[in-house]
């Protein structure tokens, strides 16, 4: 039995580290995103092929920001991080 499950694990990151984006492989809907500050939320069903692009996107939108000047006091949080590369 786990200690903790990913929604609640999610919510402890980024309380704990609120600049750190998070990308969660999940069964729960992503609608929970948002709420928990979680950057990235990718389906199981989507497969690991879409969740390392994911997390490879992340970070090199976090390169990028870095590259332009752009430092963490900047960002509002990961998800705006992850709102950047829409």
């Amino acid at each position: 039995m786990p200690i903790a499950n990913e929604v609640e694990v999610a919510a402890r990151l980024y309380i704990s580290m609120p600049d750190t984006p998070v990308v969660v492989y999940t069964m729960i809907g992503e609608h929970l995103a948002k709420i928990l500050g979680i950057a990235a939320m990718v389906p199981k069903s989507d497969g690991v092929a879409k969740l390392l692009g994911r997390i490879q996107a992340l970070l090199e939108a976090e390169d990028a920001l870095a590259m332009q000047g752009a430092d963490s006091e900047s960002l509002q949080g990961p998800s705006e991080l992850f709102s950047r590369l829409s």
